[in-house]
């Protein structure tokens, strides 16, 4: 009979041990079951990240072409409206100078017949055609420094446009990057 009693406990031992066992097996594929569920959602959650963060990266890139390439117009833009100028500036100093050659060759004329016609006054008109000949030359003179100072200035002008857009286009830049370095640090704090 104890050996009943000892088959019967052995029995009634291996049948808990193995209850126990089944227990702890189906604990730990739930567990294992719950964690993997988790992590899944986590691995979708980092994909979506990624993805959005290559979605702003994208817009980002967009953003910054269409900046440069309006800084790129805006810098040819200026270099033509520096270039017009100093053509019409050009252009301008050639009249005044046909001008003032016109001048000179009708003062010359007149001096010569006024001598032809009045030899006896013929230094009075030739110191006067002289004296209205220098008198033109200062004119012209002042005119053309006048225009040499506007040519500096356009050029002044052009090279401020040109650094304020470049400027302004580092500083859209560093705003971009900005925004795509927190977005960034905002996805790995995730």
């Amino acid at each position: 009979q104890a050996r009943t009693e000892m088959e019967r406990r052995d029995s009634m031992a291996a049948e808990a041990a193995l209850q126990l066992r089944s227990t702890l097996e189906s604990t730990h594929a739930r567990a294992i079951e719950t964690a993997t569920g988790r992590l899944e959602r986590e691995l979708q959650a980092q994909r979506e990240a990624a993805e959005g963060l290559r979605e702003e990266r994208a817009r980002l890139q967009t953003q910054l072409t269409a900046k440069e390439d309006e800084l790129q117009a805006a810098l040819a833009s200026g270099k033509q409206a520096s270039t017009r100028c100093t053509e019409a500036e050009a252009a301008l100093t050639a009249a005044k100078e046909a001008k003032v050659r016109a001048e000179l060759e009708a003062a010359t004329k007149a001096a010569a017949a006024a001598a032809a016609t009045h030899p006896e006054s013929a230094g009075t008109s030739t110191a006067a055609a002289l004296a209205e000949l220098a008198a033109t030359n200062e004119r012209l003179f002042a005119e053309n420094r006048s225009l040499q100072l506007r040519e500096q200035d356009h050029k002044d002008e052009l090279q401020r446009q040109t650094a304020d857009l470049r400027d302004r286009a580092a500083a859209e830049r560093a705003s971009l990057d900005a925004a795509h370095g927190k977005t960034i640090a905002d996805l790995s704090a995730r």
